[in-house]
């Protein structure tokens, strides 16, 4: 929110990549003030790789001109209603081609549903930020794991990312994968402003906890590393890229 009234008060188009808060949490498109929010269907909506969806103020497509034409057009973006004249769409649809994954997209449809109307979306948003806090208390109790986390110390996402000392993030994912613990690898190219401000680790562990996920499995996560570390299991061998 305090973003929105500062990119408003100067005159500035405020786009937002929410594409890891949609489906964990709240997003209130009015109390942010953005212009534009974007997100992608494949994470916490639980949706197809490959769909998302864009929100775009009506009056800033309308009235301000910098928005402009997008790069490319068609007769779904900009129908053609003269001989010498095409009209862009009046919605985040000028940004849409005619050719689409309608088959993702209505599952995508399918998914949002089921987050807003079948579990809702505040029981999710209480139920992800608990049982994130769970784990991360696990994990900053082993003294060979260091959490990296920042955001507001009374309300943190889902996504919980840390280091093991010593050990390499490919070879704990390649290891726990045989156990049926998915993690993820996070590196300094998705996020290179921070990692280098911060000095963090060239790539890092991440766990992506959701309402479905339990404090047992946590467990597992944190022993098994814990196993790692202390050499009782070799990480497996992987070919880096």
């Amino acid at each position: 929110m305090e973003i929105g009234v500062i990119a408003q008060n100067h005159g500035a188009l405020y786009l937002l990549d929410s594409c890891q808060a949609v489906g964990q949490m709240v997003v209130d498109v009015q109390t942010i003030q953005c212009d534009f929010l974007s997100a992608t269907g494949r994470k916490y909506l639980r949706g197809p790789r490959g769909t998302g969806f864009l929100y775009a103020k009506g009056s800033v497509l309308a009235e301000d001109p910098r928005v402009g034409e997008p790069a490319t057009l068609d007769h779904h973006a900009a129908p053609w209603v003269a001989t010498d004249k095409y009209q862009l769409q009046q919605s985040a649809a000028r940004y849409e081609q005619w050719e689409s994954n309608f088959a993702g997209l209505v599952a995508l449809g399918t998914a949002i549903d089921y987050a807003m109307n079948v579990m809702g979306m505040e029981w999710i948003e209480r139920s992800v930020q608990k049982l994130a806090a769970t784990l991360r208390r696990l994990l900053e109790d082993c003294p060979f794991i260091e959490v990296h986390d920042l955001g507001r110390p009374n309300k943190r996402c889902g996504i919980v990312t840390f280091s093991v000392a010593e050990l390499d993030p490919l070879q704990i994912k390649a290891s726990l994968l045989e156990k049926q613990i998915f993690v993820s690898v996070t590196s300094t190219s998705s996020t290179r402003l921070d990692f280098q401000r911060r000095s963090l680790p060239p790539s890092m562990m991440r766990a992506s906890v959701h309402y479905f996920n339990s404090s047992h499995e946590f467990e597992a996560l944190v022993e098994a590393l814990g196993q790692l570390r202390e050499g009782r299991e070799k990480p497996s061998a992987i070919q880096h890229p």
